[in-house]
């Protein structure tokens, strides 16, 4: 029968009497308990005096909450029943009906296997040799949008990838490395079977590059964003409710455990404005909404350098110093310390472990992630924390944990903060997009599972239902992860997998049994002394108990369950190639990029390669060309040519073509494997021969090797509390009702008088009996006191604003311009050249001029007699311009200056970095419009400050962002430097049909013709501006300097929010980093005259 209220109290209040008369006495409270499950005597009775039935839960909304004094926190929570579809449940689902439809095959994804197999085929009789090069589930692939080298051979250096063949082939499968010669790698999908067998039995109709293609193509992105929008919309209005009830529960179940001590607990519990003996399971729904939070104590967020923690809170006592940080995601979250200096000691000593450091870095928006040689980030302040009272870098300095660690202002409402914190926060990381599927979108897939994990993470605590959901999240991304660090290209990438995994173990390990701690390293190999989820305390920190003999047990338990889940993750790759030797598997990035260059992908012929006998296991091929035999050697799953040295007695892998650097020195290992022998300096040095020392390792980011690109801090955050009694939103604006009628309105920030106004400007505020009322500011600002408090806020954050540099110089005063060609420009751009010259007197303006005809330089020279300050330089007669032509940038250069496929437009855009990187100043096109004169106006940047126009838009090219025919510098700025070199990186990498495909041009004899060419240019301009143009530019700026690149797009929210002191601060910074949009306007000219 159901129950009433009465029935219910009477229950509670009885099972809590049973409880202190029974410790240990596992009671379940309020609807939904089952009676059988109860063993005690004292239960059996309770339920005899008590009985229920088990009913499906009823949602309780909040507006029937408020109606409910009696109502149990604990039993409204119990009621929501959040629902979240795990990524295995998508995965199956998706590839199940892809089976079913394509190919008419109805089976369990997880019970099909797509597999490579690595077959010695020729010469030989079925049943073939061969090994298994890679196998997973159909539902792993998806959840790891599993590519080899995109959609190409995995192999490639095989004789072929074998079609599909129907049946398969018949395999033998051996659990040691093949020979190469002979072999073909073949792809299929099969029944997963124990143990698992190749061929005609288990093989599907399935064709796996189809199969791969479609995995491609999906977005896993998309999915759990469209799953995240409808956790919001359902759970959005209340979520910070699920935050502190998730935060209240912790403190019960970490005090349960006794890992937070009696006087924490009550703490904590004061804090939130309850009694420090209140149980979880009598506290009323009215209590915990309602309940003042404690004046003596205040929460406050957790910064880094210049960096907030998105969901990381220290709550102190302002009458004894004593701090709590709150860390969620964790089974105890909880750490106490006796101040905020010993709280950041502590945090700089987890600093020291690279995989908790990396655990941390999770706790920050993506966009604070990002790090590297060129920047002094996040990244960089944690590996300054680690080190620390060590010297980082030459960049950076110390790092000492008490001046960089801090706590932020006081936050009056906690809890809604962390709402609204973690909601921009997921705004913020859904702009970090993926911008080629080249990126496989697994890194799009990981940050959409990220995601959820925080939103869920946050409120675990009170909805358990979500518990082995938040588990099969974490360890989705635990797959993801780990594909990134197996296959990740640079450190970059790597480190950023480092960071997936730990993430994922760090909320799966409270919900999961915690056999699986550890269980995913940098490779494929379950490890027992891998990354701990757990953050573990330190000096001045309270500890949890003493182990006990249970406990020991227990540990016991969860290494045998650890060493089984190891060898059961194995998987067939391993066997068949085996894990990477350790000199391999130790090379850096920059080392691992310059092996792959050396690997020899030829097609091997069958027969043509023989054992060389000897000691030394190699394969030998005779050259036809040289009369001579070839040496190779198979490391891994890769092929290398070498040479003996004899100087060295030892091999050495040589480029397999021509000749070009040598790569390392090899050695054998057991018959058949071999390893680099790395020489001294090369772990972390930049050559194979050991010519650079080894830096000592630290843990810690490498120095950066070019001059630094220090960002500029933001100015302190600035938010405010803007009351919504009264207030509806729609369509991004706010309105009341007054007399009748919505009138809309507007807030004003002013900080001596914040308040609601109307369109006329005049305040408007409401009585405590509802109705509307309208004032003056000086009318207003009487009765202000005695307006009711609002119960309803929204925090609104202000757009981040940088700081201006202090160490801002003057640029050099002087415009340079550049002429390429064999004529001297047009009469409309001498014009303009004249009237920017008679516009600023005050500027010098030199002419860069590199033209085919001698004699048009003194006609040139002739225009320009009456403006002394305009000056004609010959590029070839500057120093700067012959290095240039020496450097890495001159193929690029040339290709576009000279020859059939000529773009002078495009050589303008190389040259012109180089030289403001030499001179200084201020580059603008010969058809810019100086629109008001530079006399008497500062023009100061900061050593790596490029100083920018407005926007421009141009639909056709793809391109929105700042227009590269003006800007200005300070010479030396290392940020043009690596803009040159990034340029190059991408025209060497840039496909060859490219450049031997003739450049299109307009052709406006006709209006159709004029259309059809335009048309036909377009790829080809996009393609400009990703090599030279505009979009290389912004890239650039936008990864080196995202302190104030997108400063043109940030405002406050449009029509909503006033506020003219932020406007002015606004204005300032926008005046400083983009002057010739207003302050000193340059208009962009259209001329097109190359």
């Amino acid at each position: 029968m159901e129950i009433t209220e009465e029935q219910r109290l009477a229950f509670n209040k009885r099972a809590a009497e049973l409880r202190a008369k029974y410790p240990g006495l596992d009671l379940s409270t309020g609807y939904g308990w089952d009676p059988g499950s109860a063993a005690d005597v004292g239960a059996e009775k309770l339920f005899e005096e008590f009985p229920v039935t088990q009913e499906p839960l009823q949602k309780i909304s909040l507006e029937q909450a408020r109606g409910m004094p009696d109502l149990l926190a604990e039993t409204f929570f119990k009621t929501l029943q959040i629902n979240y579809e795990s990524p295995e449940e998508y995965a199956t689902e998706t590839v199940r009906t892809y089976a079913q439809k394509k190919w008419g095959i109805d089976l369990d994804p997880s019970e099909m296997v797509i597999a490579t197999l690595y077959i010695e085929t020729a010469g030989r009789h079925a049943p073939f040799n061969a090994s298994v090069a890679f196998s997973m589930t159909l539902t792993q692939a998806m959840l790891r949008n599993w590519q080899q080298n995109g959609n190409g051979d995995f192999f490639d250096h095989l004789s072929r990838l074998e079609g599909y063949r129907s049946g398969g082939f018949e395999v033998n499968v051996v659990h040691s490395p093949l020979p190469l010669w002979n072999c073909a790698a073949y792809e299929a999908v099969y029944r997963k079977t124990t143990p698992q067998r190749y061929d005609a039995t288990t093989h599907l109709h399935m064709r796996a590059d189809e199969f791969k293609q479609y995995v491609w193509d999906c977005n896993l992105q998309a999915h759990y964003q469209a799953r995240l929008g409808e956790f919001w919309k359902e759970h959005g209005s209340y979520y910070h409710l699920l935050i502190k009830g998730s935060f209240l529960k912790a403190v019960y179940r970490q005090a349960a455990a006794r890992s937070l001590t009696a006087e924490d607990k009550g703490f904590l519990l004061s804090a939130l404005g309850l009694d420090a003996s209140q149980p979880w399971e009598t506290l009323t729904w009215e209590r915990f909404v309602n309940a003042p939070l404690l004046r003596t104590v205040t929460f406050r967020e957790l910064i880094v350098y210049r960096y907030t923690a998105t969901d990381i809170l220290a709550i102190r006592n302002e009458l004894t110093g004593r701090v709590i940080l709150y860390i969620p995601g964790n089974s105890s979250p909880f750490h106490g310390f006796d101040s905020e200096p010993l709280a950041a000691e502590w945090l700089g000593q987890q600093c020291r472990d690279p995989r908790k450091r990396k655990a941390l870095e999770s706790h920050f928006r993506m966009e604070d992630e990002g790090d590297g040689p060129f920047l002094s980030g996040l990244h960089a302040a944690l590996a300054g924390l680690a080190v620390y009272p060590k010297f980082l870098n030459q960049a950076t300095g110390y790092w000492p944990p008490r001046s960089t660690i801090k706590f932020g202002a006081a936050i009056e409402w906690p809890f809604t903060h962390f709402q609204q914190a973690l909601k921009e926060r997921l705004d913020s990381d859904a702009a970090q997009t993926i911008h080629t599927q080249s990126d496989y979108w697994k890194a799009a897939a990981a940050e959409g599972v990220t995601d959820a994990i925080l939103v869920l993470g946050a409120v675990v605590m009170v909805a358990p239902e979500v518990s082995p959901l938040l588990a099969a999240l974490s360890l989705a991304l635990v797959g993801l992860g780990v594909d990134e660090t197996v296959e990740g290209k640079d450190k970059a990438e790597k480190e950023q997998g480092l960071a997936h995994i730990q993430f994922g173990v760090l909320n799966a390990l409270p919900i999961i049994a915690e056999v699986v701690a550890g269980a995913i390293d940098a490779g494929r190999v379950v490890r027992e002394d891998a990354a701990s989820s757990t953050w573990e305390t330190d000096t001045g920190v309270e500890t949890q108990a003493d182990a006990t003999p249970e406990s020991l047990a227990a540990e016991e338990q969860q290494a045998r369950l650890a060493e089984q889940a190891r060898h059961k993750s194995i998987d067939d790759t391993e066997r068949g190639f085996g894990i990477e030797p350790e000199g391999l598997r130790s090379l850096r990035a920059a080392m691992r990029a310059k092996l792959r260059t050396l690997e020899y992908t030829s097609p091997l012929k069958n027969g043509a390669w023989t054992l060389a006998s000897g000691a030394n296991e190699t394969y030998q091929v005779f050259d036809n060309l040289t009369n001579t035999y070839e040496s190779f050697i198979r490391l891994h799953s890769k092929v290398y040519r070498v040479e003996w040295v004899e100087a060295a007695s030892q091999f050495r892998i040589f480029a397999p073509y021509e000749a070009g650097p040598p790569g390392p020195f090899v050695k054998e290992l057991s018959l058949g494997r071999w390893d680099l022998d790395l020489k001294p300096g090369l772990r972390g040095g930049e050559s194979f021969d050991g010519s650079a020392s080894a830096p000592i390792d630290t843990g810690a980011v490498p120095v950066a090797p070019y001059p630094p690109i220090v960002l500029q801090p933001d100015i302190p955050k600035i938010q405010i509390e803007i009351p919504m009694d009264g207030v509806e939103m729609a369509d991004d604006s706010y309105f009341i009702h007054r007399d009748g009628k919505r009138t809309r309105v507007y807030y004003d920030a002013n900080p001596e008088l914040p308040g609601w106004t109307n369109s006329r400007g005049d305040y408007v505020w409401r009585d405590r009996a509802g109705e509307w009322h309208s004032a003056g500011a000086a009318d207003y600002k009487k009765i202000e006191s005695r307006i009711a408090q609002s119960k309803d806020y929204r925090i609104y954050t202000f757009p981040r604003l940088p700081e201006l540099p202090a160490n801002a110089t003057a640029i050099p005063r002087e415009v340079h311009y550049i002429w390429m060609g064999n004529r001297i420009p047009g009469e409309q751009l001498l014009t303009n050249l004249s009237k920017n010259a008679a516009k600023s007197p005050d500027l010098a303006f030199t002419l860069h001029i590199d033209i085919d005809n001698e004699l048009a330089f003194h006609d040139l020279s002739s225009r320009f007699i009456n403006h002394p300050n305009v000056h004609l330089s010959r590029l070839k007669d500057e120093a700067c311009y012959s290095d240039f032509l020496k450097s890495e940038s001159a193929p690029m250069f040339d290709y576009f200056r000279y020859g059939d496929y000529q773009n002078l437009a495009a050589a303008s855009d190389v040259l012109r970095y180089r030289l403001i990187y030499e001179y200084g100043g201020i580059y603008m096109d010969c058809d810019d419009i100086i629109m008001s004169s530079f006399e008497g106006v500062s023009l100061d940047a900061g050593p790596c400050d490029v100083l920018m126009g407005n926007e421009v838009s141009a639909p056709s090219f793809n391109y929105v962002g700042p227009n590269t025919s003006h800007f200005a510098s300070l010479p030396r700025n290392p940020v043009l430097k690596e803009l040159l070199r990034e340029m190059q990186r991408r025209y060497v990498s840039e496909d060859p049909v490219f450049f031997t495909t003739p450049r299109p041009h307009l052709d406006t004899s006709t209006q159709a013709l004029s259309a059809a060419s335009k048309a036909a240019m377009a790829p080809y301009m996009i393609k400009i501006f990703e090599l030279t143009g505009p979009s290389v530019f912004s890239d650039v700026m936008r990864k080196l300097r995202p302190d104030y690149f997108d400063l043109l797009a940030r405002s406050l929210e449009p029509e909503v929010i006033i506020s003219a002191a932020y406007t002015e601060q606004m204005e300032a910074a926008r005046d400083f980093y983009f002057p010739f949009k207003r302050k000193t306007r340059i208009l962009p000219g259209s001329a097109n005259e190359w």
